[in-house]
This record gives C-alpha cells, structure tokens and sequence, in this order.
C-alpha cells in the first residue's frame, strides 16, 4: 500500500509538471509568433543571465547585435523546424553548460520526427563504442553494426569533426572536450524537435571491430516519435517476458506490459522507468531532482548547482532525460551497494567501509611495481570513495555525518591517502558540496565568491531569508546581501559584488577537528564533471586540499533554473543565474568556461570499456611515488 501510495504522489508530480508545459505546436507559426518567441528569450536573458558580460567578452559578440541577427535569421524560416534551429542556435552562442533550451514532445501524433540508425554508444576516444542496439533489432538479425564496435565516422568524415561542426551549433558546453562527449551519441538519433535531422537517406559507418576497419550503408529511418515509441516499447516488452520465461521467472507486472504496449508519455524509456519505480526503485529521489531542476514546490537555489540538459533525443525526452543526465541512472544512485561494482572495476582485496553508504569507500594494499611489473617491496595502504553525485537521496546531515566517520575510521587506520572518484559527476546541492570540502582540513576552509544576477529573482530570495532565516545572525547575514544587491540595481550592475558562498548557509562549515594528521586527496575528474563537482574541485586544489588528476572538468561555474514557456513555440530555457569565483591559490578566477585543469593529464573517456580502471591506477602510482 505503501509504495503504491509513492507511485501515486510520483505521477501526480509527473502530471503537474507536465501540464504546465505545452507541447511543440503542429501548425506553422507565423512571423508575428516566431518574433513573439524571441522576445521572450530575450526578455529571460535580460533578466536572469549572470554571464552575460563574460560571454561578451570571451566570444566577441554584443548581446544587442545578436538579437538583431536572429531575428533576421528567423523571419527566413520556412517550417517550424527551421525556426526551433534558430532558437537553439540562439542559445548555443553562449557556448554555456547550464544555458540551453528545449522542446517538450507531444503525446499526440504527428508532431516530432526521429531518425535513426538502430544503435546507442558511448564516447571512447574519437570514436562512438557501441553498446547497444535497439529493441526492435533482433539478436540473430543481419544488422551489420554489432554491439563492442566502434564508430570511426559517418560520410567520411571523423566524428569530432561532426560534433564541431554540426551538433555545437544547436548546443555548445563551451569546452570541446565536453561537447563531444556530450554529443557523439546524438549523432546516430535525431529529432525534429531537438535540432538539425539528417539530410541524406543513407549513412555510409565505418567501424573498428578487433583492429579490422569495415565500412557500412545504413538507412536512416524516420518515423513518427509516437510511432517509434510503441515499437520500442513493445519490442522491449516482447524481450523482457522472453527472457523472464527463458529464466523460469515471472513476466513483468501488467501495468509495465499496458504501459509499453501505449508507448506511455511519448518516451520509449518510460517503459524502463516504470519497471524499475514498480520494482522499487527510489522515488524521493526522482521527486527530489524534479524540485530541484523543474521550479516544481520546494525548489531551492542551494540544490540547483547542477548539470541538467533537457534537450530531448528520441531515447531520453522529458522527465526521464532530466532524471537519467542528473545522476547517470536515478534509480542507481550511490547509496545502492551494487552501484559503484557496476560502475567500476574492484580491485581483490577492497575492503569496504560500512560507514560509507552514500558514497562507497574502501581500502586496499596497493603495491607498487617496476616497469617490468616486480614489486618493489613499496606499498601503502590507499581508500577510494566513489563520490558520484552531490544530489544523494539521504538528507545531506546523514551524508556530512557518514563521511566525517568514514574519515575518522581511516585516520584510525593509518589511512591517508585517499582516492575520490568525481568522473561524470553532474553536480548538485553547492552546501552539501562546500560540507564536504571542510571535512578534509582541520583548519577553516576559504569558500570560493560567488556574484548573482542582479535579478527580481535573487532579490526576493535573500529578502525572503532576511525575514525568515532561523536565526538572528543568518537573518543579518542575509540582509546585508540584500541590501548589497539592492545597491547593485540601483547602479544597472547586471552582476553583483562578490559575496563568499557561505552567505548563502551561514554557520555549516566547521573544521574537521578529527582531521589530525594532513590528507593526500587524488580528485578523479574528468569532462562531464560539471557544476558542484567542478566548484568541489576548485575548493579541494584551491586551499591545497587536493591533487586533480584526470581531464579537465566541463566548466559549468554558476547554479541553473529551468523557466517556462515562450508564448508559441513553448521554449522551455535553462539560464545560469550566478557565476562562481575562485578564491584562494587562483583568486579571481571564474569557474565558469574554464574548468579546472588537472595536475596529472589523463585521457579519461578512452577507458571507459574499461569502467575507468586505468584512471583509479594512475593515481596510485602516483601516490606510491611519492
């Protein structure tokens, strides 16, 4: 009764968020509509945009001149599709993480297209792994491309240089690295509704399989988005009752059938989705990251240092891309034991913490050998912590409390060199990311700045909390930035002063006292390391607290805030509204397109069928070096 009552709360949660977004349009928008839209872009940028002199700056443009070009641009449009390109082109000029736009799909029929290949991957490298192919290719079917290829290029032309000429036009992170990770999978799966669909009939893929190169023409396949929903669904539906029978176990629960069999929300991976929430999957949490990105009840600007990109392909539309691109698989978080083994390679011989239940730890003998692989009779004792999000579904005092004993229980155990693991961290609360940071120094940790958009957005917040934080003190605290801001305004500052990021949460960042003898931190990091996890990284290598190792971190250096709808084409627009300054070693910094260069150069996203096992061992040499 129980978790039905849960799945209840979760879909009246769904239903509202959904209702107060209109889909696409099916008619064609007139020139008076298109102009409508763009005013309304504008008018968000005006208001929420914190970057926007910094942007100017680093990319040679003027906010005025842009909007004029566009506008021309968009009145050439032809079809609501030329249009929707010209809306995310818009927006990709800012060539900014956490700014993008997107389009909700219809339910309804005939309103989205999708193209595709027939396979999902990964980046590994220059090339695109494939991992898997789609329902409704059969196993024993003749469909050239297998699973554990590796896509080279498509027309003869290397996938980055598709990437940098095609895809970054619709949605630029503003860091080259990130932008190809982030797209190499899109290339395979377009949508009418999320940017440029292909202009040929055929693709000619070139792939490496086993050091043999092979090439291969494949249509590209356009349906309905509706359509190619219910035959995913189905297919997979058909694979999963197979299977279920193949292994003597009940098929799966009918309402999971009756969902695939509608192709429910107009999304082929709700089917997934309602599987794993029917199977018991974590439903605060999916709750917890709506609040956090869709301005649902509750919403919190301390929890929205986030990378979330909402712009839909056919395999991750609406909500379930939110969920999925916030946390890698919400369903997965960290707290789950079996999450970091199928995230990464255990080593024989781990030894876990059972402190450590939101962020896995353990401890290993590592042994150092020669370059002829002979120990060398050096070894140490070093822990990892497999630190994937810092949007965990535990409230963040049980989190700060686990860590702090984990911390504790090395320190007790000689323990002090420690492996954190922050590959692919998409970011999350800036407070349980800056609690975190304290509890590795014995001595007060300098937070970095942060400058807010001076914004009626901002404004009410802190005046807000000048009214009603818990204490006189916070109350005080927060008035003074109020009244800072206010200043600002009356200035037209379109930024504010720097504030130190513990005016935002007063009083939570105490010295770790148990901290006794000085930490050596390896930070994991690499592109998709975005928002808190590069701000985490920023404090760590900041305040001496840390050694980065990995590929330099996406960038996204401010807080994000979903705001709906234009009038016509219902664009939804993800804007940074505050930017993060760097204190300390690199004072004055903007985290914000710059990210955080690692100490120890690794090329991460080439490990990756490895579960990033090199990337662990890098930092263990080097430690045992030291």
């Amino acid at each position: 009764m129980k978790q039905t009552m849960r799945s209840l709360a979760w879909v009246a949660m769904f239903g509202a968020v959904v209702s107060a977004c209109s889909p696409a349009p099916r008619r064609a928008l007139t020139l008076e509509e298109k102009t409508a839209d763009l005013q309304w872009l504008y008018s968000q940028f005006n208001e929420n945009y914190a970057p926007m002199q910094l942007k100017e700056r680093l990319y040679g443009f003027r906010f005025e001149d842009l909007k004029a070009t566009t506008l021309t641009t968009a009145a050439a449009t032809r079809s609501n599709e030329e249009f929707y390109q010209v809306l995310y082109s818009f927006v990709a000029k800012f060539k900014d993480a956490h700014t993008s736009g997107t389009l909700m799909d219809s339910s309804l029929p005939e309103r989205t297209q999708v193209a595709y290949l027939g396979f999902n991957g990964k980046r590994k490298g220059l090339s695109l792994l494939v991992t898997e192919l789609l329902p409704t290719i059969k196993k024993d079917s003749l469909f050239p491309v297998k699973v554990g290829d590796l896509i080279l290029s498509m027309d003869g032309v290397l996938l980055p240089e598709i990437v940098r000429t095609q895809m970054a036009e619709i949605r630029d992170m503003g860091q080259d690295e990130s932008n190809l990770t982030y797209h190499m999978n899109r290339l395979f799966s377009r949508a009418s509704t999320a940017g440029k669909m292909p202009t040929g009939t055929d693709a000619i893929i070139k792939v490496n399989r086993g050091g043999v190169e092979l090439e291969f023409t494949l249509p590209w396949i356009t349906k309905d988005l509706q359509t190619f929903a219910r035959e995913q669904a189905a297919a997979k539906k058909a694979e999963a009752e197979a299977l279920a029978l193949q292994q003597g176990q009940p098929t799966p629960p009918q309402a999971v059938r009756d969902a695939a069999q509608e192709g429910a929300a107009s999304d082929a991976s709700v089917f997934d989705l309602a599987a794993q929430i029917l199977a018991g999957g974590d439903l605060e949490k999916l709750i917890k990251i709506l609040k956090q990105t869709l301005r649902a009840p509750g919403f919190n600007y301390l929890k929205t240092f986030i990378f979330v990109d909402t712009l839909p392909t056919w395999d991750s539309a609406n909500v379930s891309s939110i969920l999925r691109q916030a946390t890698g698989n919400p369903l997965q978080a960290a707290e789950d034991p079996t999450a970091v083994q199928n995230a990464r390679t255990i080593p024989a011989g781990a030894m876990f913490l059972q402190e450590a239940k939101a962020f896995p730890t353990y401890v290993k003998l590592e042994r150092q050998l020669d370059a002829a692989g002979v120990a060398t009779g050096k070894n140490k004792l070093i822990a990892y912590m497999y630190l994937n999000t810092f949007s965990p579904s535990e409230e963040e005092d049980k989190v700060v409390a686990q860590v702090a004993a984990s911390l504790k229980t090395l320190q007790a155990n000689g323990v002090k060199d420690i492996v954190i693991d922050m590959i692919n961290n998409g970011g999350g609360s800036l407070v349980l990311g800056m609690r975190l940071a304290q509890l590795f120094s014995a001595t007060k940790v300098r937070m970095p700045d942060l400058q807010f958009k001076v914004s009626d957005s901002w404004l009410d917040s802190f005046e807000s909390d000048s009214m009603n934080a818990s204490s006189d003190a916070e109350r005080e605290i927060a008035r003074r930035v109020y009244v800072g801001l206010k200043e600002d305004a009356a200035l037209n500052l379109n930024i504010s002063r720097r504030w130190n990021g513990e005016s935002l949460s007063p009083f939570q960042f105490v010295p770790n006292r148990d901290v006794t003898t000085k930490l050596n931190v390896v930070l994991l990091v690499n592109e998709m390391c975005a928002s808190m996890c590069d701000i985490f990284a920023a404090i760590m290598r900041d305040n001496g607290l840390a050694k980065v190792v990995g590929s330099k971190t996406m960038g996204a250096g401010g807080n994000v805030v979903t705001h709906f709808q234009s009038p016509n084409a219902h664009f939804i627009v993800n804007q940074t509204e505050s930017l993060v300054v760097r204190t300390g070693a690199a004072d004055g910094r903007y985290v914000e397109n710059g990210g955080i260069e690692p100490d120890t150069e690794v090329k991460v996203n080439e490990s990756i069928s490895e579960k990033y096992e090199p990337v662990r061992k890098k930092a263990v040499d080097l430690i045992l070096a030291e």
